[in-house]
């Protein structure tokens, strides 16, 4: 018998040369701020019923991504961003 295997939760932390170009960078519209630093954050659902969590820092050109069928989680991993 064969299963669907279950969506799988992760989080991408990744740089971006291109913020205006990036599809992942787009979602996020809500300012914020991270430690001094300008921020943005945003959420959207994807086709198979996650929710993904955007984070990006544009003056570091950094993202942080979380993608989880929790979105509780997803949420909560990107709200205990922080900088170094």
């Amino acid at each position: 018998m064969l299963l669907r295997r279950p969506p799988v939760s992760y989080v991408w932390l990744r740089g971006s040369a291109d913020l205006t170009a990036d599809p992942d960078a787009r979602i996020a519209t809500v300012p914020r701020s991270l430690a001094g630093h300008a921020a943005r954050t945003g959420e959207d659902r994807l086709a198979d019923g996650r929710t993904r969590v955007v984070l990006v820092v544009p003056d570091r050109r950094e993202l942080v991504v979380a993608v989880s069928s929790v979105p509780r989680l997803a949420r909560s991993i990107v709200d205990s961003a922080s900088l170094e």
